[in-house]
């Protein structure tokens, strides 16, 4: 059996491209109408409100190099490890039906034909297909599609910030003020762009010295995203809001980017089809991205028995894989897909919200495991209660869907527990 390991360049390749699906993207449209300019400082706001959160969980790391959520929590309790555990392999399914989506549909902008003779949700359907069999190869493939997407994005990325730099003195900037309540809300959309910054603790087991690579994987990822992203949205929104009002998509944002060079209309159109192209490419990064990781966490479960059939759920095939885990992961993404027909607000919601209470779990095993607290110990439960907060708040405003759905898989979580006790 081939075993191969994540060097820090790969797990920080990795990290950078599920953060950096296309979140970033979906959230340019809505950012600007909720709150305009200031929707830069959003990224600012959580990243400094999440880094005692990060320190944390680069900590549980350290202490736990071979594990992940299931394994920062059990010392408290094992079957709240399994909570943990469960609810946030299956929330960032939900993440990963979205981006699968949005790839579809930046796909089908870029080939006219697609959006004629395959709908966008089918499309999305076969990209998880072929993702699904690409996971079962070893994870050095993995490590050369990730450095590959990686290099798609950034070109996007770089193009708009030019962009907005260069047309800065001819645009004009409409003021507005907007509440606390209205920048608040906000916050769990920036969220789920950001979740993702612990995928290195997934798959820390297949990183060369776990202990000392998957923090910095953690903190050199995190910090490279939240720069990049402020700098984008800032020039992005900019640019967006003169025309907010005539926008239905975050698929049109970059055709009104490109309007803004001082070029011809049919090079205009050939720079949008190849960023749209570009995105599209970055987008199925993040989804292949997770797929790769978050098999794990189910795998862990198996491994404690807290599934059915945990043997077959072990089971690694020829490159290192655990086949069945892969096979289930992506059954629940394309529930995900039927059930929300690619619905961007409660997809981010269920993601953000799941992502939240493993932070929060594993910030308070962190506390029950060691003897001397440090203020970021705090700080970490503040962190962690401003986002419980702020998630709860976005249900009010945006529905409960994803509060039902946390709800269910919560409740599925415990029936699955329940028949590994018969089944095991």
């Amino acid at each position: 059996m081939k075993t191969q390991k994540l060097s820090l360049i790969s797990a920080i390749f990795m990290n950078i491209n599920i953060i950096a699906g296309a979140g970033l993207f979906i959230n340019t449209t809505l950012l600007t109408q909720l709150i305009g300019v200031y929707s830069c400082l959003s990224y600012l706001v959580i990243g400094i409100i999440m880094l005692p959160l990060i320190k944390t969980i680069a900590h549980l790391v350290r202490l736990h190099p071979s594990g992940g959520f299931y394994a920062f929590v059990k010392p408290v309790s094992p079957y709240l490890a399994f909570l943990t555990c469960w609810i946030y392999f299956f929330s960032k399914l939900a993440s990963g039906a979205l981006i699968l989506y949005v790839a579809a549909g930046f796909l089908q902008q870029v080939f006219p034909l697609l959006s004629l003779y395959c709908h966008q949700l089918s499309l999305s359907i076969f990209i998880l297909a072929i993702f699904t069999y690409a996971n079962l190869f070893n994870i050095q493939m993995g490590s050369i599609i990730q450095k590959i997407f990686f290099s798609a994005k950034a070109i996007p990325i770089l193009v708009t910030i030019i962009t907005g730099i260069l047309t800065y003195n001819n645009l004009y900037i409409p003021t507005q003020q907007y509440t606390l309540i209205e920048f608040s809300s906000s916050l769990p959309f920036v969220l789920y762009c950001l979740a993702g910054f612990e995928a290195t603790c997934s798959i820390s087991r297949k990183i060369e010295s776990p202990s000392i690579n998957g923090p910095k994987a953690i903190f050199y990822s995190f910090f490279i995203v939240i720069m990049a992203y402020t700098l984008f949205q800032y020039c992005i929104s900019i640019m967006l809001l003169p025309h907010i009002n005539h926008i239905t998509s975050y698929i049109d944002a970059f055709h009104i980017i490109c309007q803004q060079l001082p070029l011809a209309p049919s090079i205009q159109n050939t720079i949008t089809s190849l960023l749209n192209f570009l995105i599209s490419i970055s987008a199925l990064g993040g989804a292949y991205g997770i797929l790769f990781s978050n098999s794990w966490n189910l795998y862990t479960l198996a491994e404690h028995n807290h599934t059915p059939f945990a043997n077959h759920l072990t089971m690694l095939n020829d490159d290192d894989i655990p086949t069945q885990s892969v096979c289930i992961e992506s059954m629940i993404c394309l529930l995900f897909l039927i059930i929300t027909q690619g619905n961007q607000v409660p997809l981010q919601q269920t993601a953000a919200f799941g992502a939240t209470i493993a932070y929060t779990t594993s910030a308070i095993a962190l506390l029950w495991q060691i003897n001397r607290i440090h203020i970021w110990h705090i700080l970490s439960l503040i962190t962690c209660c401003i986002l419980i907060i702020s998630c709860i708040n976005n249900t009010f405003i945006h529905g409960i869907n994803s509060l039902v759905i946390l709800i269910l898989m919560i409740l599925a979580g415990a029936l699955i527990d329940r028949l590994s006790k018969k089944h095991p």
